[in-house]
């Protein structure tokens, strides 16, 4: 089994190259400093994050009130950012690509004797699709500005874009929770 890479190693290298110091020098590496602002990150508590990496809580509480911990929390933000930007980009491309299979080939109803069919999937579905897709590609492109339905202009940045996609999902389990929905559709032989 291979040995996974210390993901904090680059993340430590740069909070060297911004030349953290502490009074006892060497009591605790850059590694150790990162370890700590990414469980207060996490945490949002000294307490806590002083159980999840082992450095003491009044320690932390001092590294704080310095200078460089501000600069480690944006490193530390903003590599947490990447990750869930890398997690979010896999989970919509693997909903696209089940998109674009239902569309292509049709839903899976259930008709009235409790059997599995597929129908093509409705055109105002369709259109559903088709416009929560788009408003995501100008989000993705930088074209900040959307129509709600009042006709309006909204502003809509990543975090807009997150909560959209959520709201697909939600919306989807919630299809799919539906006990005992059925569909009047004929099974076509």
């Amino acid at each position: 089994m291979e040995d996974k890479p210390n993901t904090n190693y680059h993340l430590a290298e740069a909070v060297e190259n911004l030349g953290i110091t502490t009074k006892r020098q060497g009591t605790y590496t850059h590694e150790n400093k990162v370890e700590a602002v990414m469980a207060f990150f996490m945490t949002q508590s000294a307490n806590k994050a002083s159980k999840m990496c082992g450095v003491p809580a009044s320690t932390i509480k001092t590294w704080k009130q310095t200078d460089w911990w501000e600069d480690t929390l944006l490193l530390v933000k903003k590599k947490k950012d990447a990750e869930l930007d890398g997690k979010l980009t896999s989970l919509i491309d693997d909903l696209m690509i089940g998109l674009k299979t239902r569309v292509k080939e049709g839903d899976i109803k259930l008709n009235k004797y409790g059997e599995q069919v597929i129908v093509p999937v409705s055109a105002r579905d369709q259109a559903a699709i088709a416009k929560v897709a788009n408003d995501l590609r100008k989000g993705l492109r930088g074209q900040e500005l959307l129509l709600n339905g009042d006709g309006n202009t909204i502003p809509v940045g990543a975090k807009d874009l997150e909560t959209m996609l959520v709201n697909i999902v939600k919306d989807a389990k919630a299809e799919k929770s539906i006990k005992g929905e059925t569909e009047n559709v004929d099974k076509e032989n």
